[in-house]
């Protein structure tokens, strides 16, 4: 389906939000949306390992971007990935962890309101096994130096054996054989895109673009994992109790959002869901004021209050309304707001988005049968 903006105002859409060192390969992108027959095509992957956390709703609601630009999202389940990287749990289980997460993100998608027809999920083990890709695969292998494969990674990595090694390649090779034109990520994802930009034209591929979202650090202020103990993070089926607890057992490391993860929250997530929302609200109702979001009330939308808020804090008993995150954090700064305010907020926040999810899964018998199979360990 062909946008009606403008070439310029679809990229703007795109890279919004970017710093510009995250935005690579920006010509890709512009080439891709000046065909006028074409449906640019953004790949976006999740290895299943532990189970997914609150941090996803970073990219997720930055797909509603890609949407209006006209862009289609191809989420890619690395179940061959996750299988060589992380060779504790056998393919069976695996695989039973790629359909609990497909569940989740599109169960998260369904809880921010945004459209899924433009959203397509395709298992990793589907393509992997044509004679084209595994050609691509060997040839790919007599490029690239052993050195190059461990600077992909996002830590100090030296594996011992052989199948984390082909991780790298694999995600590459996704770009050409789905035919997307750029691909988005978290910041960790840096090194494998850099792979990507010098491998992929070495095989006579065309270049694509790469976009990058921070990554937000978990409750007690360092990088938010599924890997990582459960009361550093909050888990999507978390009960509203237990979202209460985490938060307000969270360390409070000043005001800065990279180490404090109660404000990472409110940053990363709660605001950009504000302001999509609000969007929303505007564009159904554009001879109306912009309405704005209670973050710690029990629904993200309130009644019209005030032209240009997004979203309001209540604070001994008075309501802030706040534009964006600095206006909220100048008056964090200036004791307007205190950090117990703050907490408040991110609780009833993350919950009134949560409830929808949980909804969502005590209804739906196959992912809780899903549930047992790929965790048995947590159930």
């Amino acid at each position: 389906m062909a946008s009606k903006l403008s070439v310029d105002q679809r990229l703007d859409l795109i890279t919004r939000g970017f710093d510009s060192e995250d935005v690579h390969g920006i010509d890709a992108i512009r080439s891709a949306l000046k065909e006028p027959s074409k449906t640019p095509k953004c790949l976006w992957v999740t290895s299943p390992t532990g189970k997914p956390h609150v941090g996803y709703y970073v990219p997720l609601a930055k797909f509603a971007d890609f949407i209006e630009a006209g862009v289609e999202i191809i989420i890619v389940l690395l179940d061959v990935y996750s299988y060589l990287d992380n060779v504790k749990y056998p393919m069976s289980q695996v695989r039973q962890r790629m359909y609990y997460y497909r569940f989740v993100v599109a169960a998260a998608l369904e809880s921010l309101g945004v459209s899924t027809s433009k959203v397509t999920f395709v298992e990793e083990s589907s393509y992997h096994f044509s004679r084209e890709w595994i050609l691509d695969q060997w040839r790919l292998c007599t490029l690239v130096p052993q050195q190059a494969v461990k600077d992909a990674w996002d830590r100090s990595y030296n594996p011992s054996i052989l199948s984390p090694m082909f991780c790298p390649g694999i995600q590459t090779l996704a770009e050409e054989h789905l035919d997307i034109d750029f691909q988005f990520g978290g910041g960790d994802q840096r090194g494998i895109f850099a792979f990507a930009e010098r491998f992929l034209p070495q095989l006579g591929y065309r270049e694509r673009g790469h976009l990058m979202n921070p990554m937000i650090p978990n409750l007690h202020g360092s990088k938010m994992s599924s890997s990582h103990p459960p009361d550093s993070k909050i888990m999507f089926l978390d009960d509203a109790e237990t979202v209460e607890r985490k938060i307000l057992e969270a360390p409070w490391r000043g005001l800065d959002p990279a180490e404090n993860g109660v404000l990472s929250l409110i940053k990363s997530i709660l605001i950009p869901v504000a302001q999509l929302q609000c969007k929303r609200q505007s564009a159904n109702e554009s001879n109306k004021d912009k309405e704005h979001v209670y973050i710690n009330g029990n629904s993200h939308l309130s009644n019209t209050m005030a032209k240009d808020a997004n979203f309001k804090i209540e604070a001994e008993g008075k309501c802030h309304l706040f534009t964006s995150y600095d206006d909220f954090a100048q008056s964090l700064t200036r004791g307007i707001i205190q950090p117990s305010d703050a907490k408040a907020a991110a609780i009833k926040g993350i919950n009134s988005l949560l409830r929808h999810v949980r909804k969502i899964y005590e209804n739906d018998l196959e992912w809780q049968a899903v549930d047992v199979l790929a965790y048995p360990e947590t159930v």
